[in-house]
């Protein structure tokens, strides 16, 4: 009996567990973006302005902050209020956003200077972070999403890459704990997104 059920436990694969189909995933999230087409717009324009005080060194804790209401604007109403309708585990990944808030905000109290790094490593952060806020917008609009779809704060996989973009210039060893959830919150996103498109493919 126990030979049964380890066969049948190891006959189950990743694909088992997605509980939604890529039809309902996508237009949940269409729906989603384009009621906050006006939130993508203001965090474009707050983004623009956090760049502005990293290239000048200044505010780091106000650029903390910034990126805190991003992970919360995630968690809350991406997580908590949609994805939860039609996923129960989006419940867990809110909270990670919340506690990723959490730490944000206790590094912000501690933290005041970004690092002084070389200016070539400087440039090309800031460039990465243009980068990021140009090509994630023309993505989504290429796989019929809309603009908004790249934007931080409204989708996980851009908050994730302008977040650690940020973080990575802070001057404290403590912004190491930064990382590890955003990184999870990309592994589960990455794996969701590829067995959503196994399934389109099958």
């Amino acid at each position: 009996m126990f030979a049964d059920l380890l066969s049948q436990l190891f006959s189950y694969s990743l694909h088992d567990f997605l509980l939604f189909s890529p039809e309902v995933y996508w237009r949940l999230v269409t729906n989603y973006l384009n009621a906050h087409q006006l939130i993508g717009a203001d965090v474009a324009i707050a983004t623009s302005i956090a760049v502005y005080l990293l290239v000048k060194h200044r505010y780091p804790r106000l650029v903390l902050c910034f990126i805190a209401i991003l992970w919360l604007w995630l968690g809350w109403q991406f997580y908590l209020t949609h994805y939860q309708t039609i996923n129960y585990h989006a419940s867990y990944l809110g909270f990670i956003c919340l506690l990723q808030v959490a730490l944000l905000l206790a590094l912000a109290i501690k933290e005041n200077y970004f690092q002084n790094k070389a200016v070539n490593a400087k440039k090309i952060t800031v460039g990465l972070i243009i980068s990021t806020m140009l090509t994630m917008p023309i993505l989504a609009v290429s796989n019929g999403l809309p603009w908004s779809a790249g934007m931080a704060g409204l989708m996980p996989i851009p908050t994730v890459i302008l977040s650690l973009f940020f973080t990575s210039q802070l001057a404290s060893r403590w912004r190491y704990l930064l990382y590890p959830l955003p990184v999870l919150i990309a592994v589960v996103e990455l794996l969701t997104l590829d067995l959503l498109t196994w399934q389109l493919i099958t």
